[in-house]
């Protein structure tokens, strides 16, 4: 797989949750909102790094536009992560076709049960697969 590398993110400004995408879903799965709401909390605003192959791509309201990832680990199901970018990133990313793989980099706005969603997003890199 080829990949291109677009940005490297500024890693000694941004605060990196300690769990990864899988760890911070486990959260969801075998409790109640009320409680991993709790558990949760922590780690909305701090940054993670994810990679997956593009499942989507669609404009947001404010001239950005939002990827949307597929993450299969563990249980039957996928997580939909959704990666909100600004402006800036749009003719590079809209058009990527589907399939391709990306690393991104993005602050955690929101964890449900099978989604994540990330905003102010950034490529680190980005390659077909074969």
């Amino acid at each position: 797989m080829k990949m291109h590398a677009l940005c490297t993110p500024p890693i000694n400004e941004m605060v990196y949750t300690a769990l990864t995408l899988r760890e911070l879903m486990v959260l969801r799965e075998d409790m109640m909102s009320i409680e991993s709401d709790k558990l949760i909390e922590p780690h909305l605003g701090k940054w993670l790094k994810v990679e997956g192959k593009i499942a989507d791509i669609y404009s947001l309201s404010s001239d950005g536009i939002s990827v949307i990832t597929r993450y299969y680990g563990g249980k039957a199901y996928a997580t939909s992560v959704f990666l909100d970018f600004s402006a800036q990133w749009r003719e590079r990313l809209e058009t990527m076709p589907k399939g391709t793989y990306i690393v991104a980099h993005g602050k955690i706005d929101k964890i449900n049960y099978g989604e994540i969603a990330l905003r102010e997003c950034l490529v680190e890199s980005y390659g077909r697969t074969l």
